[in-house]
C-alpha cells in the first residue's frame, strides 16, 4: 500500500518537471529535387506563418498569422503570380480577392469581396442600426492591362457598373440608387454615356415619385464639342413634360431636324 501511495505521489511530481518544449525554430521539408517543400515559422512557440513552393521553387502559398489565428491566406501560380487572397478578421473571413489570367499571364479579371459595416437609417435621418454589408467587386481587363469594365454590387443589389475605353477613359457609367443630377436632385439610377475624348456624350436619371405616381425621367444628350443637343424631362402624371433641341452652336432649334433626337 506504501508502495502505491509513493508511485501516485512520484508520478506527478515527474509531469511537472518535465521542461515544456517550445518551437522556435522553423519546420521544413524538402521536394525529392532538393528544393523546399514548405516551410512553417514559429515565434514564443506561437506559429507565424505557413509557407509551401512548387517544385520549380516558385511560392504556392503562404498563410500569415496574428496571435494565433490565420489573417491572410494567399495562393500563387507558378509563374508567381497572386491568384487568390482571403483576408481574416478574429478568425473569419472579412475580404477576398480571385484573380485569373489568360494564356500569356496577363491579368484578365478579378472578383473582389469584403465586409463593411454600414449604417441604415429612417425616413427621418436618424440612424437605426449597424450592420455588416457585403460588398463584390468584380473587374475585367483588356489585354494591354486597362480596366476594361467594373461592377459593384451589395447583398443588397447591384450598386454601379463601368465600362471603359481601351485608352483607359471612362465609357459608360450606370449607379443604382441614390445619386445626384446636377441641380442636386436626389435620383434613384442614373446612366452616363461618354465620347473617346472624355466628354459626355449621354445622361439619364429616373427617379420613383411615390407608390403609385410613377417615374420622373430626365434625359440630356451632348455634342462632341460638349454642347447639348437634346433634352427631354418627363413628369409621372405626363402634363408638365419638357423637350427641348440645341445645334451645335447651343442655339435652340426645332426638335424635328435635331440630330439627336430620338
Amino acid at each position: 500500500m506504501e508502495k502505491l501511495i509513493l508511485s501516485f505521489l512520484v508520478v506527478p511530481l515527474l509531469l511537472i518537471s518535465q521542461p515544456s518544449f517550445t518551437i522556435t525554430e522553423p519546420l521544413k521539408e524538402y521536394h525529392e529535387n532538393g528544393k523546399l517543400a514548405w516551410e512553417d515559422s514559429y515565434k514564443d512557440g506561437e506559429i507565424q506563418s505557413s509557407k509551401t513552393y512548387y517544385k520549380n521553387g516558385e511560392l504556392s502559398s503562404e498563410e500569415i498569422y496574428k496571435d494565433g489565428k490565420i489573417y491572410i491566406s494567399k495562393e500563387y501560380n507558378r509563374d508567381g503570380q497572386l491568384e487568390f487572397e482571403i483576408i481574416y478578421k478574429d478568425g473569419e473571413i472579412q475580404s477576398s480577392i480571385i484573380k485569373i489570367y489568360d494564356k500569356s499571364g496577363k491579368l484578365s479579371s478579378e472578383d473582389i469581396s469584403k465586409v463593411e459595416e454600414s449604417n441604415r437609417y429612417r425616413l427621418d435621418g436618424s440612424m437605426e442600426f449597424l450592420r455588416n454589408v457585403e460588398i463584390n467587386i468584380y473587374k475585367e481587363y483588356y489585354s494591354n492591362g486597362k480596366l476594361s469594365s467594373e461592377e459593384i454590387y451589395t447583398d443588397e443589389g447591384p450598386k454601379s457598373l463601368k465600362e471603359y475605353y481601351p485608352n483607359g477613359s471612362i465609357k459608360t457609367e450606370e449607379i443604382y440608387d441614390g445619386v445626384c443630377d446636377e441641380g442636386g436632385d436626389d435620383f434613384d439610377n442614373s446612366y452616363k454615356e461618354y465620347y473617346k475624348n472624355g466628354k459626355l456624350k449621354h445622361e439619364e436619371y429616373t427617379k420613383r415619385v411615390g407608390m403609385y405616381q410613377g417615374d420622373m425621367l430626365i434625359i440630356k444628350r451632348y455634342y462632341p464639342n460638349g454642347k447639348l443637343g437634346f433634352e427631354l424631362i418627363e413628369s409621372p402624371d405626363g402634363m408638365s413634360d419638357i423637350e427641348r433641341c440645341f445645334n451645335k452652336k447651343g442655339e435652340e432649334i426645332n426638335c424635328e431636324p435635331c440630330s439627336l433626337y430620338y
